[in-house]
């Protein structure tokens, strides 16, 4: 078995598992096929598969999500926070200084690129 702990039938330490399993931020409600092969690496117990699979169809450990409204005139302001990178853009009679901006409450992955005269100004 390697790595992987033998989980003993005790109490509800199966169950457990399993909802932490379902409900972790990193899984994402995963299917019943990519939950069983992300806990398989790491637990086993006789009957798992067969136990992912009449959790992940029962509906019953599933809080419906509520309806939130937002006020229409509800915003908030981009602020940049750090330069991650610069280039020139060349064009055929001007060349445009640009910088890549990470924004506030944003991932790296979201930083845009923006011109550098246009950040200064702000």
């Amino acid at each position: 078995m390697g790595q992987r702990l033998c989980v003993p039938d005790v109490g509800d330490l199966r169950r457990e598992i399993l909802e932490e399993a379902h409900m972790a931020a990193y899984a994402m409600h995963p299917g019943t096929t990519k939950m069983y092969n992300t806990l398989k690496l790491h637990f086993w117990w006789p009957g798992m598969k067969r136990q992912v699979a009449e959790y992940h169809s029962d509906p019953t450990h599933v809080i419906p999500a509520q309806e939130i409204e937002l006020a229409s005139n509800l915003s908030y302001v981009e602020e940049p926070i750090q330069i991650v990178g610069s280039r020139v853009k060349q064009l055929r009679s001007r060349v445009i200084p640009l910088v890549k901006v990470l924004w506030k409450n944003h991932s790296t992955k979201e930083a845009t690129w923006e011109t550098e005269e246009h950040m200064r100004r702000q």
